[in-house]
């Protein structure tokens, strides 16, 4: 075999991996797509459960507790006079909505960190990104020295 057809193989199989490295980077935008549609749901969702949370402690803490315990007696006496049988405190319920604010404020502290796992995983991705790209213009650059030997010999 001569150099020539050994330089012309090695631009075959360079420009095999030049179309690898392309389509590996085609998929790469795709997925940091994805992260970043992933990342901007999590954030809405985020925004969202945080209003409902503000929202929920601003009912609970703009309560008095004597106008609480005024409710609850009232509510007991009307349900006993209407024989509807076991009432449902009002401390029961604003305990309810405590808890409810608590789950929630879980429910969001868990949503932050997955969304930092996301952030993580999308600056990995473009990383990998650049790093696709640094090697396809290796690459090209090689095939390019190859072609330009072989057509000055």
């Amino acid at each position: 075999m001569s150099i020539i057809d050994e330089r012309l193989k090695q631009i075959a199989e360079l420009e095999e991996t030049i179309e690898e490295k392309k389509t590996e980077i085609e998929e790469k935008k795709t997925l940091i797509g994805e992260k970043r549609t992933a990342i901007e749901s999590k954030k809405t969702w985020i925004e969202e459960k945080k209003q409902e949370l503000e929202e929920q402690t601003a009912i609970v803490d703009s309560v008095p507790g004597d106008l609480l315990e005024m409710m609850s007696q009232s509510s007991s006496r009307s349900t006993e006079k209407r024989g509807r049988g076991d009432t449902v405190e009002i401390d029961e319920s604003v305990e309810r909505a405590k808890d409810t604010i608590v789950e929630l404020d879980n429910a969001i502290a868990t949503a932050e960190e997955d969304l930092e796992e996301l952030e993580e995983e999308f600056r990995e991705c473009e990383g990998e990104l650049e790093t696709l790209e640094k090697d396809i213009k290796e690459l090209e650059e090689e095939r390019k020295n190859l072609d330009d030997y072989v057509n000055s010999v």
